[in-house]
């Protein structure tokens, strides 16, 4: 018999982002992935906000949501996960990261995950397809089912 040394709780994903040529890096981040209440609070702040306060109100939800990111400075010092610097993104990085933590988009596969965690992301999206839903609402089922 199998005994588990750790109890995974199946919420906190990992995210990847593939670099985008000549205008991002790669980004690898773990995150707690919005509930379907948070998704329908974002779109609703979405028709109340004006475009900047709504680019802040994303900011603190995402820095609530990644748990950890390899981003760094010119230096190559680590960055804090925080409202100030995900605004300073790559405004197409701040996007796609915004879209995989809401569950709108599934994260890029990232060549550094295990087998399981690559099937995984290829079970959910293929879910999201034949159910016409979200990636977000077909892994949470995936999880619940669990």
């Amino acid at each position: 018999m199998k005994v588990a040394n750790f109890f995974y709780d199946g919420y906190t994903q990992q995210g990847f982002i593939n670099a985008a040529t000549r205008l991002h890096e790669e980004l690898r981040f773990t995150f707690r992935p919005a509930m379907v209440e948070e998704r329908s609070r974002l779109v609703e702040a979405a028709g109340q906000f004006k475009p900047d306060a709504y680019d802040r109100h994303v900011a603190a939800f995402l820095a609530q949501k990644i748990i950890t990111w390899d981003l760094v400075d010119g230096s190559n010092r680590a960055l804090a996960i925080s409202s100030a610097n995900l605004l300073r993104l790559h405004p197409e990085l701040f996007v796609k990261l915004h879209r995989i933590v809401v569950g709108w988009i599934a994260s890029d596969v990232d060549p550094l995950w295990s087998a399981d965690a690559k099937d995984d992301l290829v079970e959910d999206e293929y879910l999201a397809a034949i159910c016409g839903q979200m990636v977000g609402a077909a892994r949470e089922e995936r999880i619940e089912k669990n």
